[in-house]
């Protein structure tokens, strides 16, 4: 995780929040759980390798489940 700007954001897990740079109200909670772009708002990942691929939005797992 290389967060140049943004607020309110929380990482929980290895590798977790990798891809954001820029955003802000976002949520990762488990390894490899992540969100789509760099410049994200108020995305919610939460699982094992989960991707929260819109704003406003949330994902609960991976495509496994």
């Amino acid at each position: 995780m290389y967060l140049n700007n943004g607020n309110n954001n929380i990482w929980i897990g290895q590798y977790s929040g990798q891809t954001i740079s820029n955003g802000s109200n976002n949520v990762c909670i488990g390894a490899y759980s992540d969100v789509t772009g760099s410049s994200t708002e108020n995305r919610i990942a939460i699982g094992y390798n989960a991707v929260c691929t819109a704003d406003n939005s949330i994902q609960l797992g991976n495509n496994s489940i």
